[in-house]
């Protein structure tokens, strides 16, 4: 007996009469639709947590940058988290995101910048899910509605829109690698844009999307291989990948640079931290079960529901069974996939720089949704309720199974009862509702769950306005704790602190946390970075939000022997902000007499330099006696350029510069390459020749940006190649790889 074909590409069939481009749009408007929503239960949904200190200030620097017509690769602005190439979660290779950074930049609202960002991506998601549900064979109404479930799915919209935004940028575009590598699979001519979605996904940020793209690849190949017997379809998929990975090494090189020279953990270890509880897991189809998450403010309810997948899914597997077409073959590729994720979703919870596995969650819940509506598309569409099995009697099936998923939920949250209760009306009374629509007219089932699922959505957002573990930040309106209420251009400052309740307002009106500092204006050291680069992590214990500890001051007033300077006047610090805790008693042990108090608030004390320092050109910081600065030829945040001098006093030495030592600068005197160190393992330091008169250049190159762009240029070479392969191959028998 012949193997079915698992992964089915019927020709578009439309809905009711409504075209393909139709179908598409309102694909999107959904999306928006579920944004929406979000946004009128809880204004400025969309700005919560890290898109108010991590990403929203960095992305509107970025498209400043963008705009002046600089290429963004480190920012000055922020020490701890200004290597933007490094930092991978900004996307500086998509170009998709720059275009949306430049277009933010010009927002004077960053909640309702944050709004068009994050929706513009759901609508993508949404676009992306409903092709990749065509791609498997649903019809375009089922398709509709996998693109809305998948959109408005709480893990994907409370944490991942809401807050973790590179997550979602990249899951958005993996829809669109999955459905074209499915394309791909089948279609030699698919392989183009299959590579290009990959692109698009590896260079957006999140890098458990690598693992879900090649999850979801090489169940592909393998169920190609075993329904065709032949390595071809496997090639395409093969084609894609490779090349898709070539052209992502520019975005992927910098960041294993950074990571190698930072204190981000590495390692295998699994002590449950984020890891997705499997008890939860199969509780996938009831709105309200709340399940439990050992995260941030330890072992806890995480509200909403972050494991629904749809109310629909069980209800479909139950009516299916009473049809037994589970074994439709369409299943089977999704199906796998959601078993691989769940699988990942368990752990480790660190897996090298990998961590937090309850982030594939959303591939779980996507290949889940896929998987029932398969199964419920051939329960309509090829096969008739052969089993006798009375509409009365299936009824009585899903109003028990409502009522089960409704009891094991109030056993695990009584305290949410009413609203347990609420959802389960709705439950059951849309269970009853779906077999006596697939029985009557199955073409308006994708409608019933259409408005169904909205349904919940509203129910959802309006039971939980917003997740109960990110939390909301109090951003001021002018700039954390300045003497003036202004920030001085140019004027460098440092913030000492420790924990900063960033939900509280008269906190964040002296403190700040991360990147939030960007709005207002102003340099300073702290930021925020995923990856901690070793220099500041170490020399001032600096942490994820950019917090120290209060041996911070130790080090930084320490003497350094090279140079007779602290480490303040060497980055040439202006401003220290030091919170008012264990923090200032060492601030005020190890201060020299040159720093003086400028201002004292409820919880932070302000200090000045009593005068200022000595002018020097550029992000000059130290000169070795006998060399002077002519002339300053360039400065901008990638390079700096001067025409140096030399006296008889000059003995060799150093030149020291204000700024992060970043992997990646570099340094020739007169087109003549220096060595480039850190200094302090803080500050870009180079080492001068015997005679350093002459124009000296310093600037910044992304770590393996030679190998990352012939990488690139063979990936973009081996599709041109793959284009003149396939281009003279016949098209019919396309779909058998006949060549």
């Amino acid at each position: 007996m012949a193997h079915q074909d698992i992964v089915r590409l019927p020709e578009w069939t439309g809905s009711g009469g409504l075209s393909s481009t139709v179908m598409a749009t309102l694909a999107v408007l959904l999306a928006v639709a579920g944004g929406v929503i979000a946004d009128l239960a809880e204004p400025g949904f969309f700005f919560r947590d890290d898109m108010q200190h991590y990403f929203m200030p960095m992305f509107m620097e970025i498209g400043g940058q963008l705009a002046q017509g600089t290429w963004p690769a480190i920012s000055l602005r922020s020490w701890f988290g200004g290597n933007l190439v490094g930092e991978y979660q900004y996307a500086l290779y998509n170009p998709v995101s720059l275009l949306l950074y430049w277009i933010i930049h010009w927002m004077a609202d960053p909640a309702a910048a944050a709004f068009f960002f994050s929706v513009f991506h759901l609508a993508v998601c949404s676009l992306g899910t409903f092709f990749l549900a065509r791609a498997i064979g649903l019809r375009d109404d089922l398709a509709l509605v996998a693109a809305l479930v998948v959109s408005t799915n709480n893990m994907l919209v409370y944490w991942f829109a809401a807050s973790w935004i590179s997550h979602l940028v990249a899951f958005a575009w993996s829809t669109w690698a999955m459905s074209f590598l499915v394309r791909a699979a089948a279609d030699p001519r698919h392989v183009v844009p299959a590579a290009a979605a990959i692109c698009l996904t590896l260079t957006s940020g999140f890098p458990q999307a690598a693992i879900a793209i090649a999850v979801w690849a090489a169940l592909l190949a393998g169920e190609r291989w075993y329904r065709t017997r032949t390595l071809m379809p496997v090639a395409g998929l093969a084609a894609s990948m490779v090349c898709g990975v070539l052209m992502s090494l520019p975005a992927i090189l910098p960041v294993a640079a950074l990571v190698e020279d930072s204190v981000r953990p590495q390692g295998i270890s699994n002590e449950g931290f984020n890891t997705a509880l499997l008890g939860d897991l199969l509780k996938f189809s009831f709105p309200s079960h709340v399940g439990l998450l050992n995260t941030y403010t330890g072992f806890r309810p995480v509200t909403p529901p972050l494991y629904l997948t749809a109310w629909f899914a069980l209800p479909v597997v139950l009516i299916c069974l009473t049809r037994r077409t589970l074994s439709a073959p369409a299943v089977l590729l999704p199906f796998g996939a959601a078993l691989c994720f769940a699988v990942l979703a368990q752990g480790p919870d660190q897996l090298g720089p990998f961590r937090y596995p309850f982030r594939y969650l959303p591939w779980f819940h996507l290949c889940l949704a896929l998987a029932c509506l398969a199964v419920l598309d051939r329960a309509m569409r090829h096969v008739p309720d052969r089993t006798g099995t009375s509409l009365r009697n299936t009824c009585l099936a899903l109003a028990a199974l409502s009522f089960v998923m409704f009891a094991l939920s109030v056993q695990q949250q009584p305290d949410l009862w009413r609203i347990h209760a609420a959802f389960f009306v709705l439950h059951l009374g849309f269970s009853l509702g779906l077999p006596v629509m697939i029985r009557r007219n199955g073409r308006t089932v994708g409608a019933f769950l259409i408005a169904s699922s909205l349904c919940f959505t509203v129910a959802t957002h309006v039971a939980w306005p917003h997740n109960n573990v990110l939390g909301k930040m109090a951003l001021p309106e002018r700039p954390p704790f300045t003497a003036e209420n202004e920030v001085t251009t140019g004027e460098l400052a440092l913030q000492l602190t420790g924990y900063v309740d960033r939900e509280r307002t008269e906190i964040m009106e002296e403190a700040t946390s991360g990147n939030a500092f960007l709005f207002q204006g102003g340099e300073m050291i702290n930021g925020y970075s995923p990856i901690s680069p070793r220099g500041l992590a170490k020399r001032l214990c600096m942490g994820l939000f950019g917090w120290t500890c209060p041996d911070a001051a130790v080090e930084l007033f320490r003497h350094d022997a090279e140079t007779g300077l602290d480490l303040a006047d060497l980055a040439r610090i202006d401003r220290i902000v030091v919170s008012r805790d264990d923090h200032l008693d060492a601030f005020l042990a190890h201060k020299p007499r040159g720093w003086i108090m400028a201002g004292e608030g409820r919880s932070m004390t302000e200090f000045r330099r009593r005068e200022p320092l000595p002018s020097q050109p550029g992000h000059l910081s130290w000169l070795p006696p006998g060399v002077t600065v002519d002339r300053t030829l360039i400065v901008s945040d990638m390079e700096e350029s001067h025409v140096l001098g030399a006296g008889s006093s000059y003995h060799g030495g150093r030149l020291i510069l204000a700024r992060a030592a970043y992997p990646g600068y570099r340094a020739e005197l007169n087109g003549q390459p220096l060595p480039v160190e850190s200094h302090l393992g803080v500050l870009v330091s180079v080492t001068l020749p015997a005679d350093p008169s002459g124009e000296l250049r310093v600037w910044f190159v992304p770590p393996g940006q030679t190998v990352g762009r012939f990488a690139a240029g063979s990936g973009l070479g081996l599709l041109v190649t793959w284009l003149l392969l396939t281009g003279r191959t016949p098209t019919v028998g396309r779909r058998n790889w006949t060549w």
